[in-house]
């Protein structure tokens, strides 16, 4: 086995990587604590991503507007010149905007907690699985059997994050308190860069599963 004390700058990068990711969520953890528990008090200012649904109206400064209707396409053109309707867009535009969540919206409030809090605890459970890979590797055993979970664990709780961001959009959007009707749209990445993550976490899985297996059959053989 590698010698613990003598790393190579790899692993050295990796456990000092982990280390302050570990020192970054203690961190945030606490500041998403206080201002939790400041949000469910109704106090302090909160507002979420938001596209506009239609029907609505878009005026632009020469006295043209366009219409969208219902169903997400161009209805009304107002002081275009016949043919220049479709001259600029190729489609309808969405319309996006923070929209505030009163104090008095409990409900929002309690989802939009609840939901970093979520998002917290899979970011514990990812970096726990981490920092047991590089624990691992670290100690000279980077094909111990249990990194193959590890990295399946992963792969699931990258696959995670983007669900509860689905869930929680839409969720969201039927508790927000509003006066004009709006879809929540929160920031996240995709579902292609998040399946990509997820596959690449996969891939590294079976190349760890091999490599576990390569070594058990090398030991049995001498």
């Amino acid at each position: 086995m590698r010698d613990p004390l003598h790393l190579g700058p790899g692993l050295r990068v990796l456990s000092t990587a982990a280390t302050l990711a570990t020192y970054a969520m203690v961190v945030v953890t606490t500041i998403v604590v206080i201002i939790g528990a400041l949000v469910l008090s109704g106090r302090g200012s909160v507002s979420v991503n938001s596209s506009l649904k239609p029907p609505y109206t878009i005026e632009l400064h020469d006295d043209r507007a366009l219409t969208v209707g219902t169903d997400g396409t161009w209805t009304t053109y107002t002081n275009f010149d016949i043919g220049d309707e479709s001259k600029y867009f190729d489609g309808a535009p969405t319309v996006h905007a923070p929209v505030h969540v009163d104090r008095a919206d409990k409900d929002t409030r309690i989802i939009g907690v609840a939901g970093v809090g979520v998002f917290l605890a899979l970011g514990w459970a990812g970096l726990v699985q981490f920092r047991r890979i590089t624990e691992s590797a670290r100690n000279g055993d980077p094909f111990d059997p249990r990194n193959v979970r590890r990295f399946r664990w992963l792969a699931v709780i990258v696959l995670f994050t983007r669900l509860v961001t689905e869930i929680g959009e839409r969720i969201m959007t039927r508790t927000l308190d509003v006066d004009v009707a709006v879809e929540v749209t929160l920031t996240s990445a995709g579902w292609l860069p998040v399946l990509g993550a997820a596959l690449g976490l996969l891939a590294l899985s079976e190349v760890f599963r091999t490599g576990t297996e390569l070594r058990q059959f090398e030991q049995e053989t001498v």
